[in-house]
């Protein structure tokens, strides 16, 4: 019977080397991701404290900034550890992150369209 030991550790190394690889760009970019999120939950909070209405929107931006401080401590772990289930993690919680600034982002654009529309029967020549 062989001993396949050398193989797996040689296999786990390599997937190693390589997760660090591919995490290092986004690692390098962690403490800007951090400080991004942290203003954005800033803004949420305010935006809490200024009006009770936004009470219904400001969730969003609060679990958006969350998931980006989350990816960025993931891909920071995954990148000194090689650890792939940390990069993976990472790229799940940024995909996510893109998903919903990419819907509210055309909701916004679809809401400002509508605005200018129905903005232009109320013009009164003054």
């Amino acid at each position: 019977m062989a001993d396949d030991g050398g193989f797996d550790l040689h296999r786990r190394e390599a997937l190693e080397s390589q997760v660090r690889r591919v995490s290092m760009p986004l690692a390098a970019a962690a403490r800007w991701i951090k400080f991004l999120a942290v203003l954005t939950i800033a803004g949420g909070v305010l935006s809490v404290i200024a009006s009770l209405w936004s009470l219904v929107f400001v969730w969003l931006p609060i679990w958006s900034s969350v998931l980006l401080y989350m990816a960025a401590t993931r891909v920071t772990s995954a990148s000194s550890t090689g650890n792939e289930a940390e990069l993976v993690e990472a790229l799940d919680r940024l995909r996510l992150y893109f998903l919903i600034s990419g819907v509210v982002t055309l909701i916004a654009l679809v809401l400002v369209v509508v605005g200018m529309f129905a903005g232009v029967p109320l013009d009164l020549g003054i």
